[in-house]
Order: C-alpha cells, then sequence, then structure tokens
C-alpha cells in the first residue's frame, strides 16, 4: 500500500518533500510540494508558511501577498464576517 492509499488527505508527506528540495535547491519543485499540500488543505499553516517563506526569499512577494489574500478570503467566507472590498493581509 502506498503512502498516499493509505493517508489521501494528509499534507505532511508533501511538505516533508518540499524541505528535502529546498535542501537540494530546487525551488520551483518544493513550491510545487506545497502547492501539492495546499490544495489537500487551502488553510494548512505549515504548506502554507513555507510556500509565503519561499517567495519571501526569492524576492516574489506579491505572489506572497496573494496567497495570503486568498487565504484570508476563504476564511472569510467560511469562518468570519466578510472583509471589506479590497481589504487584505500585509506582512
Amino acid at each position: 500500500m502506498m503512502a498516499h492509499e493509505a493517508a489521501p488527505r494528509d499534507t505532511y508527506p508533501y511538505i516533508s518533500l518540499a524541505s528535502v528540495a529546498l535542501v537540494e535547491n530546487k525551488v520551483a519543485e518544493a513550491a510545487g510540494f506545497y502547492e501539492n499540500a495546499l490544495a489537500l488543505d487551502s488553510t494548512n499553516f505549515n504548506a502554507l508558511g513555507g510556500l509565503i517563506r519561499l517567495y519571501a526569499r526569492n524576492n516574489e512577494l506579491p505572489k506572497a501577498h496573494a496567497r495570503i489574500d486568498q487565504v484570508a478570503r476563504r476564511l472569510s467566507e467560511q469562518r468570519f464576517a466578510p472583509l471589506p472590498q479590497g481589504a487584505g493581509l500585509r506582512f
């Protein structure tokens, strides 16, 4: 049985693979693994944090801001009062 079959919604393998890819300086591959994890759980803190740090490290702050805003909108729609139009989180 493959790990994916045993736990198909588990993000941990993707986050671990992203960490390995970063150690090997495979930035695009790491981003893909983080995206795979986020496809399973769009608000996973570890995957989101890893992707944001990767973007920040590569001076791709607009991508980082866009991803944070996307998650903030999703959370707003699911759990909180709606954000005002044009509002977003910044760091």
